[in-house]
């Protein structure tokens, strides 16, 4: 594995860890929930709500970014169900088990029922997208890639076709 992408890296001597873009987090819930009526949501308005956490690893992740932020502004999280990806935590949505927070780009999935609303919270904002490579990795291939790579990062409109990510 040359290069990969990922979110809340632990830092690593051997491995490169850039940042290409900071996604803002939101609320997917159901559209009938009372608060989808509202443009945004705070966290406060989850307090005590069925929550559906993801992921559900041994790493740290948005899961504990998402506990520690309830503990951080003394807010009753009640976790219905741990998951291991997106897509399980919004079709969980859809079903109408409970909410979750997520990435704006999870906005992208289309499921029947869900709605998205902007999250604000003082401990919660954005979650950063990061490009992960070996250090020592002098393959002309990977610095073509990471050529473009950093175009995006200064950039995101800047590559057709992946500027709505």
């Amino acid at each position: 594995l040359s290069i990969g992408f990922n979110r809340l890296v632990p830092e690593d001597p051997e491995i490169a860890i850039e940042t290409v873009l900071r996604e803002p987090l939101v609320v997917a819930l159901p559209e009938l929930h009372p608060l989808a009526a509202r443009p945004r949501i705070e966290l406060a308005d989850l307090d005590g709500l069925p929550m559906i956490l993801y992921p559900n690893i041994a790493m740290r992740g948005l899961a504990q970014e998402v506990a520690d932020a309830f503990r951080a502004e003394h807010i009753a999280l009640h976790v219905a169900q741990d998951v291991e990806d997106v897509v399980t935590a919004v079709a969980l949505v859809s079903s109408g088990f409970g909410l979750t927070i997520t990435t704006q780009s999870a906005t992208r999935l289309r499921l029947p029922g869900v709605v998205f609303r902007p999250l604000l919270s003082a401990h919660l904002r954005d979650v950063e997208l990061s490009c992960l490579y070996r250090r020592s990795d002098s393959s002309p291939v990977l610095a073509a890639f990471l050529q473009v790579v950093h175009e995006f990062a200064r950039d995101p409109l800047s590559i057709s076709g992946l500027g709505a990510i």
